[in-house]
């Protein structure tokens, strides 16, 4: 009884932890970290110098173009439904602990650059409510600045958004049904014999083999 309490707390407690994703851009470049619980990792940074890539063979886009063919329009739309619920799922769950967006507007017409702050200010305050309504913000930070003196605009930007475990499994869970929808739909192409074949009947019940004697 007492292994089990165990167990059960241990399993409450790791559902309990939070993990995240930390994303900041500056003129230093992107830089991108994961976050379980306490634990910190970098994932990505713009200045880290960038593996050689092995060579591969190139493959003419005629070939592409042949390799590709499109999928099922029912099927597609079936999963932007499910999709769609999966969304709305994370609707709430997500937590944005940090949003920041400096935005400095810049040119070399000062007219263009007063334009570009008032069109920025315009989007941060449309866009506020809306992220307000779908997600939990605790702090926020969107300014823009003009700068008669520079030429270029520029930007800083840094996003934390964080996410129980125990609520991405009840998100993630919601895309169970796609893996039905693609096998029924994978098995629903042909009627299969007792010894594995295809039959090569037509939708009209006929067989494709068949010499009827019509002709």
């Amino acid at each position: 009884m007492i292994i089990t309490a165990i167990i059960l707390s241990v399993l409450l407690l790791i559902a309990l932890l939070r993990v995240g994703v930390i994303i900041e851009y500056s003129s230093e470049g992107l830089k991108i970290w994961s976050k379980f619980a306490f634990i910190k990792l970098r994932v990505h940074d713009s200045k880290d110098k960038k593996p050689k890539k092995k060579k591969k063979k190139k493959v003419k886009d005629k070939d592409k173009k042949s390799s590709l063919k499109p999928g099922s329009l029912r099927e597609f739309l079936e999963m932007l439904k499910i999709i769609k619920n999966m969304l709305g799922r994370l609707k709430r769950k997500l937590l944005i602990k940090t949003l920041i967006i400096h935005y400095t507007s810049a040119s070399d017409n000062p007219a263009k650059t007063a334009l570009q702050f008032g069109a920025a200010s315009a989007v941060f305050g449309t866009v506020l409510p809306i992220l307000e309504r779908h997600f939990r913000i605790k702090k926020r930070e969107l300014n823009a600045w003009a700068d008669f003196n520079a030429n270029e605009p520029g930007i800083y930007a840094k996003l934390t958004i964080s996410i129980a475990i125990w609520e991405s499994l009840y998100v993630l869970f919601a895309l169970l049904p796609i893996f039905s929808i693609v096998s029924a739909n994978a098995n629903s192409g042909k009627e299969i014999n007792k010894d594995g074949k295809s039959t090569n009947k037509r939708t009209d019940g006929n067989h494709d083999a068949e010499n009827k004697g019509d002709d």
